[in-house]
């Protein structure tokens, strides 16, 4: 594989020099030409550099597109990310890029480590409520192992908000559509003085649920607060104070098998559903699924330029309140609190000579308090009921301690080396209580130390042409499940090849950027609804031998006219698999395991409680591929603009979201997988003269295409018969209109 990829970007390395060749006979000055493709400036590397310079492979959302594309939830960035695959387990995202991420264990680190201004968050819960007044999105791919840290082993989501500027101005959005959809976004800026000036932003949703019995509504209110100071050119001071509240049924699940084909967004609180679940001693499902949250936030950014460098301190606070009730086939109410403090603290040099360095050091202490209240029943067997009430009480402490550098060292004008090294320490203790069904202790306590790094090398094969390759590798931390000894799982460590390449061509009105990929993975970590040691069911983490990833990911943005623009983003994804053989035990009535892994009798075993003394089965899924990772995925886009003379201008676009088949849950039943599917949607907005008004007609999922998310069989060890589901669905067909005032 590496050789391939050698092979392969070495073609690539010529056809781009000639390209830009071409490119440069027919334009002395590319930048200036009409248009052109706009600079995209990112803070990825801790540092503000053209997307073009930054030898990482990086997906970059703006500001305008979230607005148009109607990104409210962090799981509407799946539209325009190939390989990033978000839903919603109740109120909480699931993060996955290229098939890593985290199923919904709260105590389980995230693969996709996701950021707010910088900071990194402890629970992706802290996203929900934060997709208004931003600048941009950036996803990187990829171990971000050197500035992120852990839990950024499959790469990072960083939601970056707009800041206050000393001129007055602001932005009102109104929306409005089918499902009683009402959003408004609201920001104004408020300069106080020469030095010192306010931002205000707001957002509020109100939309009715996707599901016949109302399930998968949203309604939030979000506020943002911040406050730039800037006494001087050398010195800044941005505070900034937000806060979220939710009351919604967001995430809701619905039966599969599909209790009525013809109507695939019937909510699981219907006499159809529910009727699958008459045989069994299960409560009935009702309309009664909540979704309450409260997650606010404080941090800072200052910035002092030193003369030979510039420090940088971003010191944090974030508290996160879930209170939830759902019933995907089982009654569970669930409270959880996250509290989280760091300080990270930064110095950079100014980037003008051949050494380009960066040092840095980082605290973080988080406390995660879990509170479980469900009825199940644990052998879902007809005519032999055993419901089974579990309650518990989980509590997590994190403390991190970590140091970094990287520099970039110019050994020619147009070639450099590049590398970086973290030190990370991190400790956690767990202490929790079983209430029911038997009184029983949980907790435990685990402590890691460990070195990852990246190397590679940059080279400008052209004035306007990168390429790049580095191997990097990062960790994500072990931990503890929530169940009594043994309860602990192993770090997962990722190793990345990279070759890539960024180029600008044609005058500036082509960007094409392309990655070649390999990651090796070991121990990596997966999370499943599962029997815990001490009986019950919740989710549990547990390491997977290894499994490697490889492919390709291509981005293209091609200005064909000022007037005609179009993208393509594809990714080809090989997520497999490698070495995976665990021993389950057969349920009291010696069938086999649901699973599309192969099976084969194995030893008499004691499993402990509730199976203690019983037969097993070998379960070997090797060779099967990840979940949420499809083979091929991609965005494309048409966009034309019609300039009306004097009466300003109408925009018209049409985009695409497509995958392959994946599956997408470690059942590998044919019943969780999610089949390939294209998602169409289209937009057309009117730009009145000045750009100060702009009203849209948009219309998503024009032909109501259904894709899943979270999927799972009904809790039990080895139904009999696997014909019971549930699924996190996606939006139906949405229309309706934006009004937005630009002041």
């Amino acid at each position: 594989m590496k050789q391939q990829m050698l092979a392969i970007a070495c073609a690539v390395t010529s056809l781009i020099s000639f390209g830009q060749r071409a490119a440069a006979d027919q334009a002395a000055d590319a930048a200036t030409a009409s248009g052109n493709l706009e600079e995209i400036v990112v803070t990825a590397e801790r540092r503000a550099q053209d997307l073009q310079q930054v030898a990482v492979p990086i997906d970059v959302v703006s500001g305008n597109a979230i607005e148009s594309h109607g990104i409210v939830e962090a799981n509407d960035l799946n539209k325009l990310v190939p390989g990033l695959a978000i839903s919603l387990n109740g109120g909480y995202p699931q993060l996955y890029l290229r098939g890593l991420g985290t199923f919904g264990n709260v105590t389980n680190d995230s693969s996709v480590l996701p950021s707010l201004d910088g900071v990194p968050l402890a629970t992706g819960a802290a996203l929900q409520g934060a997709f208004y007044d931003l600048q941009r999105v950036e996803v990187l791919k990829g171990p971000q192992g050197t500035l992120y840290g852990l839990s950024s082993a499959a790469g990072a989501v960083n939601v970056i908000s707009n800041i206050p500027t000393h001129t007055f101005g602001g932005t009102v959005d109104i929306d409005g559509g089918n499902y009683n959809y009402f959003k408004f976004d609201g920001a104004v800026n408020l300069p106080a003085s020469d030095v010192l000036a306010f931002r205000v932003a707001t957002q509020i949703v109100n939309r009715s649920g996707y599901l016949s019995d109302g399930g998968d509504d949203d309604h939030h209110q979000s506020l943002r607060l911040s406050a730039l100071y800037s006494p001087s050119d050398a010195l800044s001071v941005l505070l900034v104070a937000d806060g979220t509240h939710i009351d919604s049924r967001l995430g809701t699940f619905v039966c599969l098998p599909l209790a009525e084909p013809a109507d695939p967004w019937l909510g699981p609180a219907t006499a159809q559903c529910n009727a699958r679940l008459a045989p069994y001693a299960v409560p009935q499902l009702t309309p009664d699924d909540i979704d309450r949250s409260d997650s606010w936030g404080l941090h800072a950014e200052i910035n002092w330029d030193l003369g030979f460098g510039t420090l940088t301190v971003l010191p944090a606070y974030r508290k996160v309140e879930t209170n939830e009730i759902y019933e995907p086939g089982f009654l569970l109410q669930a409270a959880t609190r996250t509290e989280q403090s760091s300080i990270e603290a930064r110095l950079a040099s100014k980037g003008d000579g051949p050494n380009n360095w960066l040092v840095g050091a980082y605290y973080f202490r988080g406390a995660q308090d879990l509170l479980s209240d469900r009825v199940t029943t644990d052998d879902l067997v007809p005519g032999n009921p055993s419901t089974l009430p579990e309650q518990f009480d989980f509590d997590l402490d994190t403390k991190t301690y970590a140091a970094f550098a990287t520099d970039t060292f110019s050994v020619t004008n147009n070639f450099r080396v590049i590398a970086g090294v973290r030190y990370t320490d991190i400790k956690r203790d767990a202490v929790g209580a079983e209430v029911l069904p038997a009184p029983a202790a949980l907790g435990g306590s685990t402590s890691d130390s460990n070195v990852t790094g990246k190397v590679g090398v940059e080279w400008d094969v052209a004035p306007r042409s990168l390429l790049y390759a580095t191997v990097a590798n990062a960790e994500r931390p072990g931990g503890i499940n929530a169940d009594s000894a043994p309860n602990t799982y192993a770090p997962e460590k990722l190793t990345a090849y990279t070759v890539g390449s960024k180029n600008v061509l044609f005058d500036g009105r082509l960007r094409v950027n392309a990655e070649l990929y390999y990651w090796n993975d070991k121990d990596h970590q997966e999370n499943e609804l599962a029997e815990r040691n001490i009986g019950g069911l919740t989710i549990l983490t547990k390491n997977i031998d290894k499994v490697e990833i490889k492919g390709i990911d291509l981005d293209m943005e091609y200005y064909v006219t000022p007037d005609d623009v179009l993208t393509l983003s594809v990714e080809r994804n090989d997520a497999r698999i490698v070495h995976w053989v665990y021993t389950a035990p057969l349920p009291f009535y010696a069938v086999a395991p649901t699973t599309g892994c192969v099976t084969t009798p194995g030893a008499i075993t004691n499993f402990g409680f509730p199976f203690g003394v019983a037969p097993a089965a070998n379960v070997n899924c090797s060779g099967l591929p990840l979940t949420r990772a499809p083979d091929w995925a991609g965005t494309a886009s048409v966009q034309h603009t019609v300039h009306l003379s004097n009466a300003g201008s109408l925009v018209g676009e049409v985009d695409v979201q497509a995958a392959s088949r994946s599956y997408l849950a470690t059942d590998f039943l044919p019943q969780e997988v999610q089949a390939a599917y294209a998602v169409l949607n289209a937009s057309f907005t009117y730009h009145l003269p000045g750009d100060r008004w702009t009203v849209a007609l948009w219309g998503r999922n024009l032909t109501d295409k259904v894709v899943y998310g979270t999927t799972f069989e009904r809790p039990a060890i080895g139904a009999p018969a696997p014909d019971l589901f549930f699924a996190q669905i996606g939006a139906p067909r949405t229309f309706g209109a934006s009004l937005r005032l630009k002041f």
